[in-house]
């Protein structure tokens, strides 16, 4: 096995130029920029990261946040990240959220239906014109061809939305200059409101895009964690392999979008405990949501 670790990185250099040519195609072909919505105000989330950066909890964020100040929200879902949909839909009472393989048609179908269109996702996207498009950033680099998968960790560099807006996310407090948002671990509960103690063996069974950063948080929480059992983002099989680990009698840790990939019986199962994420958002990213319901024009980042 260790003889083939010196052919992995040209591998992966060549992968990686396969992928950026494909992303350069499409640019020039299927995601040619078209003509922007004429009613509706379209704000986009998105993520140089291929996943696992926090898009579907402030989009939660920020649907909520409109919401209170009177705004139609709908919010738009690939149809592969099933469980997000089912998430959102549950959790964001007010909203219409719909998931679609094309979220630039559906958006067009729903332009002058609802003041703001949300994309859960979609950067990559370049359709989309005059919409207000947000960058979630963990301090990864997306400069040059080894940032990208799957020699890095990127799908797309920063020289391809210049006119992104920045949020700088953190796992702990929010910054207080530009537009910030933080991502903490709240509790951690099961369906009868009983915490799991610090000190405790558990597991980690959960199926999102940085599962590492799920089990620091937990560990940093005081749990024991016994074992990771880490399945790929939007697993289908996620609830067939969550059975088959609770067969060990011991607590396990997920997150609450794999909770949605649950029948409802199986969410009352004590063992389960769903770890809960506490979204912050700062002054500025409050100003600026304000602004938008209030349809003001897309402010430039220079004036952030």
């Amino acid at each position: 096995m260790l003889g083939l670790f010196p052919f992995l990185t040209p591998l992966r250099v060549l992968l990686a130029c396969a992928y950026r040519a494909g992303f350069c195609v499409l640019r020039f072909t299927r995601y040619r920029p078209r003509t922007p919505l004429k009613k509706s105000r379209l704000v986009v989330v998105g993520s140089h990261l291929a996943g696992g950066a926090g898009k579907t909890p402030l989009v939660q964020k920020m649907a909520e946040e409109l919401l209170l100040q009177g705004k139609s929200v709908a919010i738009l879902c690939h149809s592969a990240a099933w469980d997000e949909f089912r998430m959102l839909q549950s959790k964001v009472r007010g909203a219409a959220v719909l998931k679609t393989s094309d979220r630039f048609r559906t958006a067009k179908d729903l332009d002058g239906k609802f003041d703001i269109i949300l994309c859960d996702g979609g950067l990559e996207d370049t359709r989309f014109v005059d919409a207000d498009v947000f960058v979630l950033r963990w301090n990864e680099r997306a400069k040059s061809l080894r940032d990208l998968i799957p020699w890095g960790s990127c799908v797309s560099l920063e020289e391809d939305h210049p006119e992104a807006l920045t949020v700088t996310c953190s796992r702990s407090g929010v910054e207080s200059s530009s537009l910030a948002a933080s991502f903490t671990l709240d509790r951690i509960v099961n369906y009868r409101g009983e915490t799991l103690s610090r000190g405790t063996f558990a597991k980690i069974v959960t199926g999102i895009g940085n599962p590492e950063r799920l089990a620091k948080d937990v560990t940093d929480g005081g749990i024991s964690v016994k074992q990771k059992v880490f399945l790929r983002d939007h697993s289908k099989s996620y609830a067939k392999r969550l059975r088959q680990e609770l067969s060990e009698k011991l607590p396990i840790v997920l997150t609450e979008k794999d909770l949605f990939r649950l029948e409802d019986r199986e969410k009352e199962n004590p063992l389960l405990y769903v770890a809960k994420e506490r979204v912050q958002i700062n002054s500025t990213f409050e100003n600026y949501l304000k602004a938008l319901a209030g349809g003001a024009a897309r402010n430039p980042p220079s004036t952030l």
